[in-house]
């Protein structure tokens, strides 16, 4: 009988670890962790796309730094320096995904795109006064495209290729 109230209370102390480990995300972000997956219909973000968002902005702007780039851009990296501009860039598109994660909307291709446009608009109207002559020396549907899309894009397939379930 005690080997047995032994293996009942180590059972319980599992059972109460591994669900203080699934409610780690609902505590800190206010929402628990989804299953995730490359799926155009996938509905709740999960809180960890939000650090993944800063990677993915902070090493885009690396490779648009090597990339060949337009005089717009480089008037912005003479103003921020290459590594200040990464981090300008990795910390908008973390505040932007910390938004998009507070509303929680649905995390679909659909709306990930409309994300895309809607921050593009909203950096055209002057939200980042040095990344004006960017914007003026850059067609519409160009800037939708590379400073819009793309990066919420890559966040919305890197969050399905390395946030598997735990």
């Amino acid at each position: 009988m005690l080997l047995f109230n032994q293996l009942q209370a180590q059972h319980k102390k599992i059972t109460n670890k591994q669900q203080k480990n699934k409610q780690r995300c609902y505590i800190i972000f206010l929402a628990p962790r989804q299953k995730r997956g490359l799926d155009s219909k996938q509905k709740n973000m999960d809180c960890r796309v939000i650090p993944l968002s800063f990677a993915v902005g902070f090493f885009g702007d690396l490779a648009v730094q090597i990339l060949p780039h337009g005089e717009g851009l480089r008037e912005y990296f003479a103003l921020h320096g290459r590594f200040e501009a990464m981090l300008i860039a990795g910390g908008a598109l973390a505040c932007v995904f910390s938004l998009y994660y507070l509303t929680r909307l649905d995390f679909t291709l659909w709306a990930v795109v409309g994300l895309g446009i809607a921050i593009d608009v909203v950096a055209r109207l002057g939200l980042i006064p040095s990344l004006k002559h960017f914007y003026q020396s850059t067609g519409v549907i160009a800037s939708i495209l590379s400073a819009g899309i793309l990066p919420v894009l890559l966040v919305w397939v890197a969050q399905a290729v390395f946030l598997r379930p735990s």
